[in-house]
């Protein structure tokens, strides 16, 4: 089920699974930061709908409409505040936030895990994780190489710190995600790197 926020408050929309995983992508519309507007984010919301309604999980995206800040940067932001609220409401396990990278980074795929603060010293998880995105033929997958998720006010650093579960933000370069560039043929390959990790994190939050 999709409930839409109301128009006078930050406008998100959330989708409610059963899983205890909650997909995430702050940056789906225009945002707003340190005074300069930044275009969304192509694909992310969408790869949150897709994903969280086809295994079950919860998600949260920005909609169309601005609403002026940066819910990756502020501190002070009701979207991280209500992904806080379903994480403890719903004893939610692990964050996923998508974002998304420019065309000209050299990295296919950055996984930010704060020097692996966000994971709690997991790194059996996120090695399992770059394993899946070369087997799907993303080469180039970093660990906290260009994004660390580590700046204070971050999704994935707010609620590994408030929480206490496992984030991880992924960034996916442009050129998967637009139709511009000739590698966005691979897209369906990401969904299902995308995919065989949500069913290895559901293994692995249900052992």
């Amino acid at each position: 089920m999709m409930l839409v926020m109301k128009m006078n408050e930050c406008p998100f929309e959330i989708i409610r699974g059963k899983e205890k995983i909650i997909l995430s992508a702050p940056h789906s519309a225009k945002h707003v930061r340190e005074d300069s507007v930044r275009p969304r984010e192509t694909k992310t919301g969408t790869m949150v709908r897709v994903l969280s309604k086809k295994y079950n999980t919860y998600g949260i995206y920005k909609n169309n409409k601005d609403c002026n800040n940066d819910a990756n940067w502020d501190k002070n932001c009701k979207y991280k505040e209500r992904i806080k609220r379903i994480v403890e409401k719903e004893k939610i396990k692990v964050l996923i936030d998508f974002h998304g990278m420019a065309a000209h980074r050299e990295q296919d795929i950055c996984i930010g895990i704060n020097g692996g603060k966000n994971i709690y010293g997991n790194y059996d998880i996120v090695n399992s994780m770059v394993d899946i995105f070369h087997k799907y033929g993303f080469k180039n997958v970093t660990i906290d190489t260009p994004f660390s998720a580590g700046h204070k006010y971050c999704v994935s650093r707010y609620i590994a710190e408030e929480c206490g579960i496992l984030t991880f933000q992924i960034e996916i370069n442009l050129k998967y995600r637009s139709a511009l560039y000739k590698e966005y043929k691979k897209y369906n390959d990401l969904l299902k790197s995308l995919e065989e990790i949500l069913k290895f994190l559901t293994y692995k939050v249900n052992e």
